[in-house]
């Protein structure tokens, strides 16, 4: 029986059939060098003359595009250098722009600061919504205008433009440094520092005004306490302009009976009056956030707007029932008087002439300040 062409028929043989797997041409390789090994055809192109497949699970789910090697590659041919990185914005507004390329001094530290991710970072680029906010301005003789978190300065430069001396507070210590190389201190006082732990009152006795203008982008991850902040220092603010997070801004002007009606909505009417004033779409910051924004206006009063016997009393009744805003008042505000119990409250709601079976979204603000006055006349029952 004869044998196959290539296989046993001696040692020559032999070496016939592995120098074929590696065709190397004479004195192409140093002595005792390995031969790198020819990848030859599969078994499926030299039966049915066609290549093979390299991918055997088929085409890329995102399509075959240009110069792509991988969704890796895709990704970034979407976003090339020919794309702008700030896109018009609002959606439909033609009139909105990117803010201008950095150049000069101080552009180094912008091209090479990062958004932090612990600081909820995102900062404006649409020049349209800037200028809008910036009209929004307007202080009045006395009232020292105030920044909270300038970023990079796009909002600062608006406003220095149009105001004499500003105020901003920056926890950023390299956006900090950012400000002080581009901005004449003259003009611009930089705080560095949290701005819950900062005091108003006395960032208005420094620069000897009468009241203050707050304006700015809020951090998303602090929007509420930096609200109840502002509570807090009512009697030495004028107006506020803030952005915040468009369900923020539906609760600060939420109506009783309604979804969005809070405990910030009830507390924040005890003090200021609210306005929407703008709609920002989330494609006008950078990097993009999750949400949307809006830009309201409050108007804060020197003294409570409406008459409370005790204010502390009015303030942890309205925590107490939105702690659990979907109960009823009757179990909501068990905790107010634990001692005291279901006849206390029951008294109380007598005293009030409101029904605790209702819940706390019902109630609207001159509701709360019954049910306050009702616990304050209660003497030593009261929470």
């Amino acid at each position: 029986m004869e044998r196959p062409c290539g296989v046993g028929g001696g040692s020559g043989t032999i070496r016939a059939f592995f120098a074929s797997l590696w065709p190397v041409s004479a004195g192409s390789l140093p002595v005792g060098a390995r031969p790198r090994r020819v990848r030859r055809p599969s078994r499926s192109a030299s039966l049915f003359g066609k290549p093979a497949r390299k991918n055997r699970r088929g085409p890329s789910r995102l399509g075959n595009r240009p110069g792509g090697r991988g969704p890796r590659a895709q990704c970034q041919s979407a976003v090339g250098a020919d794309r702008p990185v700030a896109r018009l914005a609002p959606r439909g507004n033609s009139t909105d722009a990117p803010t201008r390329p950095q150049f000069g001094e101080g552009a180094t530290l912008v091209n090479a600061h990062r958004p932090r991710l612990r600081f909820a970072q995102h900062f404006l680029v649409a020049r349209g919504v800037i200028e809008a906010i910036a009209g929004l301005v307007r202080p009045a003789a006395g009232e020292v205008v105030v920044e909270i978190g300038p970023g990079r300065g796009a909002l600062t430069e608006v406003l220095l433009a149009a105001v004499d001396r500003l105020v901003a507070v920056e926890i950023d210590r390299d956006l900090v440094a950012l400000l002080r190389a581009r901005q004449d201190a003259r003009r611009l006082r930089l705080i560095e520092g949290d701005i819950l732990q900062v005091d108003l009152g006395e960032v208005l006795r420094d620069a000897g005004g009468c009241r203050l203008l707050i304006v700015g982008n809020l951090p998303y991850n602090i929007t509420a306490p930096l609200i109840f902040h502002l509570l807090a220092h009512a009697d030495c603010i004028s107006r506020a302009i803030v952005m915040v997070q468009r369900e923020v801004a539906r609760r600060l002007v939420a109506s009783p009976g309604s979804k969005d009606y809070s405990l910030l909505s009830v507390l924040v009417a005890m003090r200021a009056e609210v306005e929407m004033r703008l709609q920002v779409e989330r494609d006008c910051f950078r990097p993009v956030p999750a949400v949307d924004s809006s830009v309201v206006e409050l108007h804060f009063a020197p003294k409570p707007r409406y008459a409370v016997q005790d204010a502390d009393c009015f303030d942890r009744l309205v925590r107490q029932a939105f702690g659990q805003r979907r109960k009823m008042l009757r179990n909501s505000l068990l905790g107010l008087n634990p001692e005291g119990g279901r006849p206390w409250l029951e008294t109380l709601g007598q005293q009030a002439g409101i029904e605790l079976t209702r819940r706390p979204e019902e109630l609207s603000l001159e509701e709360f300040i019954r049910l306050s006055d009702a616990c304050s006349h209660l003497g030593k029952d009261r929470p």
